[in-house]
C-alpha cells in the first residue's frame, strides 16, 4: 500500500490527509448498472452505520423512503452541471446517489466529521467512483472559497440563513444552490439571493437559489 495526499486549503486553514491506495493496477471502472451500484452503497450505509453513525437508526429500515428518493430527486435540476459540491453530506446523501446516477458529474463530497470521510473513501473506493472526491472541511458562513461549483445541494446542515451563507461564496456566477428543507424557504431566508423556484418533493421542498442580480 502507499499513500497519496489530498489538499484543500484557504488563506486560514490547510487540511492534508492521507489516503491509503492500493500498489496494484487500478481496475478498469466497473460497468454494473446505477441500480447495483446503489444498493450497495445502501448496504454499505446499513452494515457501517453503527460504527459511523452515518444516519439515525430509525432510518435503516426504510433508506430508500427516507434518503435514496430524496437524493434522485435532485438530478433533474443537475443536468447543466459539470462540477457539482454536496455540503454536509453525513454519509453521503445526497452526493454518492447523485455522482452514481451522473458518471460525468464532477462531484466534491464535503463532510466536516473525520470518521464519515473515512466512510466516503471507503465507499468511492468499493463503488469504484472516478469522479469524486471527499473534502474533510468544516465551512463557516462567508469564509473564503477553496473553489466555484456550479451547483451545490444542502440540507439539514444549518439554519437557513446560515446554510445559505455558507454556500454562497462558493457558487460560479450563474450557479444554483438547490435546498432541500421540510418548510417552503422563504426570500428572507436567502439575503443577497433570489429564489428561482419551489418544488413540493418526496419529504419537504427542493427550492433552486441563485445569486441576486444573476439573469433569469
Amino acid at each position: 500500500m502507499s499513500e497519496r495526499l489530498f489538499f484543500h486549503s484557504s488563506p486560514d486553514r490547510v487540511t492534508v490527509e492521507p489516503i491509503a491506495i492500493s500498489d496494484q493496477p487500478v481496475d478498469p471502472p466497473s460497468d454494473r448498472s446505477v441500480e447495483e451500484r446503489l444498493d450497495q452503497f445502501l448496504e454499505l450505509v446499513r452494515r457501517w452505520n453503527s460504527s459511523y453513525s452515518l444516519v439515525s437508526r430509525g432510518d435503516l429500515s426504510h433508506l430508500v423512503d427516507t434518503h435514496l428518493r430524496d437524493s434522485l430527486d435532485l438530478l433533474p435540476y443537475l443536468e447543466q452541471s459539470e462540477k457539482h459540491l454536496d455540503i454536509g453530506t453525513g454519509g453521503g446523501f445526497p452526493g454518492v446517489p447523485i455522482a452514481v446516477s451522473r458518471p460525468d458529474l464532477y462531484v466534491v463530497l464535503n463532510e466536516r466529521s473525520s470518521k464519515k470521510c473515512r466512510f466516503l473513501r471507503q465507499v468511492m473506493y468499493e463503488l469504484k467512483l472516478r469522479n469524486v472526491e471527499v473534502c474533510h472541511l468544516d465551512l463557516q458562513p462567508d469564509a473564503e472559497p477553496f473553489d466555484r461549483f456550479d451547483t451545490i445541494s444542502i440540507r439539514a446542515v444549518a439554519p437557513k440563513q446560515e446554510a445559505w451563507m455558507i454556500a454562497k461564496p462558493l457558487l460560479k456566477p450563474a450557479g444554483s444552490v438547490l435546498f432541500q428543507t421540510g418548510e417552503r424557504l422563504q426570500q428572507k431566508d436567502v439575503p443577497g439571493g433570489r429564489i428561482e423556484s419551489s418544488t413540493n418533493a418526496t419529504r419537504g421542498w427542493i427550492s433552486v437559489v441563485v445569486q441576486d442580480g444573476c439573469a433569469p
